[in-house]
């Protein structure tokens, strides 16, 4: 039998909507037989089947296939279709009541070859839905584009010229496969329209998580169709002013709106805008040719190992950068509110904590990072259990010696070292952060490996508040002194721990077991790690230790206001480098790696000059903040500053050594510097703070220039065999 046309709806796990949407179209065409109904099942795992199966309609078809996206799914349903004209409407759409008459006027009254129409959002209170049909709208009407778009939801295509243009490009999984058959249509002066009355009503209940996530895969689709598949097909395509753009659509859907929900609009639309330049940069930066190995499953999608980018970027930006700016307030208060010599204290027990805490790497992070990632895939939930559950037995030995080194340290330097002779509440308070440290970074590191970053992100916020707070209110309300200020500050952390090991105890496969085995296999990794960190931790931390041994408390607190205002500078090197990590992690050809470190030297270029003046703006700053004694601190906060801003610089550099190079070669590096620091610190210790602070920047310059060596005699010898070396 012919039909006039053919109702397309591909589905996935949306039966109750999808039953909704076939009823109402079997209600409009009550006494048309023109009409067939095709639906494609898209890998449902829900009751869809067994709904369909129930629908008493002669002309609908059922069609069953792998999740493969919505653009494979509509290629499909369109190969068995029988219509002259082929309608594509999603499971969660409506056609209005006047649809096909709308639909008839315009085939009668046009010479179109492909049109659409509206989609208008259906769920009132839902403002994410609301905003979102309401920017399709502009951007898809005629009167807002110099090209032709279609909304894949509502669109009429003539079945023989759908197909004499090959239908849907399939490279696309969600997102722009509709702008781009639209802009090839046009391209091949086939007349594509716009028609307003042309209307379905949308039930989409957006989540801010969807919503986003929705127009970060509008990115990603962007980037594939305007600058890969554009180019592959000369299409012609009016280019965009963005910021024009942004105050049109802005002006737009603002009419009528009071204050309240013009600043909501604007604040979506802002939202909506960066995801989608996330997911078009993310795209770019893995140079992406076809987005059919990302299915539809937004819940797995968006932490899923190609989404590392957007999300490390997401994470540093709303979960890293924020908990580093509350720990770096906590220091400030911390050293404005105790004197030079209490302070010094306070950081000659931090210090100590993050050096002796370093020992816990024999179980992480990198060494289980390392082998979990070598050894399985991450979704083997028995295989990765199984490495972990030997991890924290590891764990659980080092902490134990952890705090057998420390008491050791205490009980032989105390009489001997200065450092040593510190109040017993300090004291108390090293092992407590040595204890909630070994737990919460082992917890951290399980987390990551399951890429579970906004939960990281959620969990450092939350340790670096609780930090802020308890330090503001013992301020307030005790007065206390640094003994207690510090129990307080190293016992946060083992509420983040509690959090963090909940789920994991929970989901932790019973049958795994103790391997010595795989014990031996973590150690392997893990001792090259505990090198490195504890060398990198002398390095950072030491100074307090150095002058409370060889000069002064006093000094050692004027150490540590340098090091609490330089540690913003180091916080965010930190946090650039785990931004770029998810993307250097897949630099597996030789043609990847040269670009990643260019645009990264570039990227990092601006913020080195801004690191620059930021430092000479301090000075007026730190002078009025400060008490004249405290302020002559600030040649001691740029010394320090200037290792931290190198190491941004050459981000790349750093994370290329980390994953390309044996961990041997890192834990040399890092050893032979932290030995070299020392040297030079003993010294110049009789300049004080001043001369330790002199020492890391020259021992940094010297490490960079090492790193520099290595990574551009590896990558000339075993990856790009250049005559010539590395050139930026």
């Amino acid at each position: 039998m012919k039909f006039r046309y053919s109702i397309i709806i591909p589905t996935y796990n949306r039966a109750n909507s999808l039953l909704r949407l076939v009823n109402t179209i079997i209600e409009l065409n009550e006494d048309n037989q023109e009409v067939e109904i095709i639906i494609v099942d898209d890998g449902s795992t829900d009751n869809t089947s067994e709904i369909i199966s129930k629908i008493e309609y002669d002309h609908l078809r059922y069609l069953q296939i792998e999740n493969s996206g919505p653009a494979f799914a509509r290629n499909r349903g369109a190969e068995i279709a029988k219509g002259d004209f082929l309608i594509f409407i999603d499971d969660d759409c409506i056609p209005a009541k006047n649809y096909f008459l709308i639909l008839n006027q315009t085939i009668e009254s046009n010479s179109y070859d492909a049109f659409g129409g509206q989609s208008k959002n259906k769920i009132a209170e839902n403002k994410l839905a609301e905003f979102y049909d309401k920017i399709n709208s502009f951007y898809f009407s005629n009167q807002h584009n110099n090209n032709k778009f279609l909304m894949s939801n509502n669109m009429i295509c003539k079945r023989d010229i759908f197909w004499e243009e090959s239908g849907f490009d399939e490279r696309f999984t969600i997102g722009a496969e509709d702008r781009e058959l639209a802009i090839r249509l046009a391209d091949k002066q086939y007349k594509v329209g716009f028609v307003e009355e042309l209307s379905v009503n949308h039930y989409h209940d957006f989540s801010l998580r969807s919503f986003l996530f929705q127009y970060y895969k509008f990115g990603r689709g962007s980037y594939l169709l305007y600058d890969v598949i554009s180019k592959e097909n000369n299409y012609k395509i009016a280019r965009i002013n963005h910021l024009k753009q942004f105050f049109n659509i802005y002006c737009a859907l603002r009419k009528n709106q009071n204050i309240t929900e013009k600043f909501t609009y604007f604040l979506i639309l802002l939202l909506s805008q960066l995801f989608t330049a996330f997911g078009y940069v993310s795209a770019k930066w893995e140079g992406i040719k076809d987005l059919r190995d990302e299915k539809s499953d937004s819940a797995k999608t968006f932490t899923s190992g190609r989404k590392g980018t957007v999300i490390g970027l997401f994470s540093f930006l709303g979960g890293n950068l924020f908990s580093s700016v509350l720990g770096f307030a906590t220091f400030i208060i911390l050293g404005k509110y105790l004197e030079l010599e209490q302070f010094g204290n306070f950081m000659i027990a931090f210090s100590l904590l993050t050096i002796i805490s370093k020992f816990t790497n024999f179980g992480l992070p990198i060494s289980v990072t390392r082998y979990a990632s070598d050894s399985v895939k991450l979704r083997d939930k028995e295989k990765t259990s199984f490495i972990l559950k030997n991890g924290i037995f590891i764990q659980s030995i080092v902490l134990f010696l952890s705090l057998l080194i420390f008491l050791l340290l205490n009980h032989f330097l105390e009489g001997e070292i200065e450092a040593f002779k510190l109040p017993v509440m300090i004291k108390y308070g090293i092992a407590i952060g040595i204890v909630s440290t070994t737990l919460f970074d082992f917890f951290l590191i399980i987390y990551s490996i399951q890429l579970e970053y906004l939960k990281i992100a959620f969990i450092n916020n939350l340790v670096a508040f609780l930090r802020l707070t308890s330090v503001l209110l013992l301020i307030i309300i005790l007065k206390p002194n640094a003994g207690i200020l510090f129990w307080a500050y190293a016992g946060s952390g083992l509420i983040g721990a509690i959090i963090l090991s909940i789920k994991y105890f929970s989901n932790i496969v019973p049958s795994s077991k103790i391997n010595f085995e795989e014990i031996k296999k973590l150690l392997k990794y893990g001792s090259f790690e505990t090198v490195t960190g504890i060398s990198r931790q002398i390095i950072s931390n030491g100074g307090p230790l150095i002058l409370a041994s060889l000069s002064t408390k006093a000094e050692a607190g004027l150490y540590g206001i340098g090091m609490s205002l330089s540690f913003v500078y180091s916080v965010i090197a930190l946090n650039i480098r785990s931004y770029f990590f998810p993307i250097g992690s897949r630099l597996i050809s030789n043609d990847t790696i040269i670009p990643f470190i260019r645009r990264t030297v570039r990227l990092t270029l601006p913020l080195f000059f801004l690191g620059i003046i930021s430092l000479i703006i301090a000075k007026p700053i730190l002078e009025s903040f400060y008490s004249e004694s405290k302020a002559e601190a600030y040649p001691v906060f740029v010394l320090l500053s200037l290792p931290a801003i190198l190491k941004l610089f050459f981000s790349s550099l750093l994370i290329l050594l980390h994953y390309y190079f044996k961990p041997q070669y890192i834990a040399y590096e890092a050893f032979g510097r932290s030995i070299l620091f020392l040297i030079i610190a003993f010294i110049v210790s009789g300049y004080g703070a001043i001369g330790v602070a002199s020492a890391l920047l020259l021992t940094s310059l010297i490490g960079v220039g090492v790193i520099l060596y290595l990574v551009h005699n590896e990558l000339k010898k075993n990856y790009l065999r250049l005559k010539d070396g590395l050139r930026f």
